[in-house]
């Protein structure tokens, strides 16, 4: 058996190993180790360790740029290095600093309140704006205290309007109200609940720092940073706070993760006329939360003209299926003056198919998002005929071109 395996080319029914090593590429270096291809030729030692000889093979992993963490802001608020910026703009009004260290407060409904206009010698960055009371927040750093100013501009008692001081080495990051209530989120991860009042009801720990936060009504809405951000994707969670101090505790849902397009940011977070969640990224698709999914209910960047403009969003009427806002042309945010121009796009899911019924389609999805949060119940009637109406047309239109 062993005369099989010899090196002997001149016996035709023997395996000359030799011969078989060179015609596959292999042969031995000088010491005598079996080496392949082009190292053949070349005199070669053998790798001292298993670590030397993988790094001979293994490759350079990809470069990965980092993405850096985004920075906390307030809905509606313009950034910081504008010389006048909005510090908030919704459905209410408009809350923003004009020259000589000033701050203005115009009311879209003179019914609400008579405008307002004060000086700002304590440097207020941070603003929340609801038809009964204005906050505003000043974020603090280490020569200066992190603090809140409470305006409720509803009531006749000038008592009723209240400053504080967070505790020394705590800031401001950012501020909310709603019906009868003030939320302030904090450096220490935070969330301060007071009444509207200054009587200090609740503080509650998130799990990570804040991204934004909105109030109305009594729900709170709160975006955080739940992780690092992986390659081209910030990694977002948010918390739904149910606050009504008569009832006791608050009732707290969350973390839980929020979708955002990939390679983009937060650009606007608020809550519908009927007290549901919604999100706007930089790629301007917005996002409503509804029986625990996100639905992406409009693609504002295929209602605008060029690549560069934006739409400026300020509110979402879900009943009527309309989005407010304010058309930019070339920027991500409107001038402080003039007074901007109010726009109205339609709620349009960026389904697959378009036309007639695309359009039935659009219909049923939003009859079908308002079944649960109806609860007056002529309009759950007329709601249900209307997704009837749809499935009937749908069918018809399957018929006729055979779908």
């Amino acid at each position: 058996m062993v005369e099989l395996f010899n090196d002997d080319d001149d016996d035709e029914n023997s395996f000359s190993i030799s011969k078989i090593q060179a015609e596959t590429g292999f042969a031995k270096d000088e010491e005598g180790h079996l080496i392949h291809g082009e190292r053949a030729d070349i005199p070669s030692s053998r790798p001292t360790s298993a670590a030397s000889s993988f790094s001979e093979v293994s490759r350079p992993a990809p470069r990965v740029e980092p993405v850096k963490l985004q920075s906390a802001f307030q809905p509606g608020a313009s950034p910081d290095h504008f010389t006048f910026r909005f510090l908030a703009y919704n459905r209410v009004g408009i809350v923003k600093t004009i020259q000589d260290n000033c701050i203005d407060v115009d009311f879209h409904n003179s019914d609400t309140h008579y405008n307002l206009f004060f000086r700002n010698p304590d440097n207020y960055t941070l603003a929340a704006l609801t038809d009964k009371v204005l906050v505003l927040g000043r974020e603090g750093d280490e020569e200066t205290t992190g603090k809140i100013s409470v305006n409720n501009f509803k009531s006749h008692d000038q008592n009723k309007d209240w400053i504080l001081d967070l505790p020394e080495g705590e800031y401001v990051d950012g501020v909310a109200a709603g019906e009868g209530w003030v939320a302030v989120t904090t450096s220490k991860n935070y969330v301060r609940l007071f009444t509207a009042w200054g009587i200090q009801r609740e503080i509650i720990s998130v799990s990570g720092p804040l991204v934004s936060m909105v109030g109305s009504g009594d729900q709170l809405f709160i975006v955080i940073h739940s992780a690092y951000p992986m390659p081209k994707q910030q990694n977002f969670a948010f918390y739904s706070i149910s606050i009504n101090f008569k009832k006791g505790l608050s009732k707290l849902q969350g973390p839980k993760s929020l979708p955002i397009t990939p390679d983009t940011e937060l650009y606007w977070i608020g809550l519908s006329d009927t007290k549901l969640p919604l999100t706007m990224d930089t790629a301007g698709v917005i996002r409503m939360h509804l029986n625990s999914s996100w639905y992406p209910i409009c693609d504002t960047k295929s209602e605008m003209k060029g690549k560069m403009d934006t739409f400026y969003i300020t509110g979402v009427d879900q009943l009527d299926n309309e989005i407010y806002g304010v058309k930019c042309r070339g920027s991500r945010y409107p001038q402080t003056l003039p007074k901007p121009t109010p726009s109205i796009l339609p709620m349009q899911v960026p389904f697959c198919i378009t036309g007639e019924r695309g359009g039935l389609e659009q219909r049923l999805l939003y009859s079908t998002m308002l079944t649960p949060v109806i609860k007056d119940e002529e309009q759950d009637l007329k709601n249900r005929r209307t997704e009837m109406e749809c499935l009937m047309k749908i069918f018809a239109l399957a018929c006729r071109f055979k779908i």
